[in-house]
Formats: structure tokens, sequence, C-alpha cells
């Protein structure tokens, strides 16, 4: 994979990457407050100082059934102290100036379970824009038969 570096005071950030980040201020039921997120956007797209993550947060049993939700073990390599969650609802774009620094990295098969999640967050979403675009490109044959017809 090719690795595009991004320059900013706090250092490189890369995709599967595990930092502290600012999420504050919020509005609403946003969440809030200092936490480790999961960078989740490709490195290779992106020409504003921004980075694409998705939080971790304390983990619950609950969760367990929840398809947007990734369970993740504390590991030297992630640095989570503790079994923890990612929210992939909770999708965001941040400014680079919000993550603090960098505490770990996840694993590939983890950051596949992420990608998964995203996956079902954003079904709906890219759905929607199939459905669209399906409806105005059938509009418009409709449209060009009728200006055949007529001609």
């Amino acid at each position: 994979m090719i690795q595009m570096k991004t320059s900013t005071t706090q250092g490189l950030m890369y995709r599967g990457e595990v930092w502290l980040v600012n999420l504050d201020p919020t509005v609403g039921t946003e969440i809030s407050k200092k936490r480790p997120c999961i960078i989740v956007n490709d490195d290779a797209i992106g020409i504003l100082p921004l980075k694409i993550i998705v939080p971790v947060i304390d983990w619950k049993e609950r969760y367990a059934v929840r398809p947007w939700m990734v369970r993740l073990e504390p590991s030297t390599e992630n640095s989570l102290a503790k079994v923890s969650d990612v929210d992939t609802f909770q999708i965001r774009s941040v400014s680079e100036i919000r993550l603090v620094r960098k505490l770990g990295q996840l694993s590939d098969s983890e950051m596949q379970l992420v990608s998964q999640a995203l996956a079902v967050v954003l079904k709906y979403l890219l759905s929607n824009i199939l459905a669209i675009a399906f409806l105005s490109h059938a509009k418009a044959q409709r449209t060009q038969r009728k200006r055949k017809l007529v001609v």
C-alpha cells in the first residue's frame, strides 16, 4: 500500500493508527472529550489537513449484537488500557489539529473488522445514492425517448 505522509506538528498520521483526539467542542449527542480514535481514511486521498476517525469507547456487553460496533482487546500494539469498542456510527472528519498524540496501531485483522463495521454504517447511504442515480438515469432515458417520438 502506498502511504502519503501527512506533515503536522504531531508527526505522520496513517490509516489504522490509534490517536488521542480532542473531540470537544461538540453539538447535541456527538461523542465528546479527549479519547482514543482510529484513523480510517485511505492514506492516498485528501488534500486538506483532515482525518476521518471513529472513536473508541468503553466496552459494554450489550454492544456485542450491534454490527457497527467492534470489540478491541487491549494490547501493546494498540496501547488501549482496557477492553474497548470502536463505534463506527460516530464516524467523523476532524482537523489534524485535534489529534493530540499517537497511542498505537490496530492489527490488520482489527482494521478489517472496523472496515466491515463501517460498511454496515455506510450501506444505507450508498444504497440511497445508487437508487437516486438509477432513478435519474431512468428519467433521462424516458425524456430522450419522448424527444425522439416528437421529432
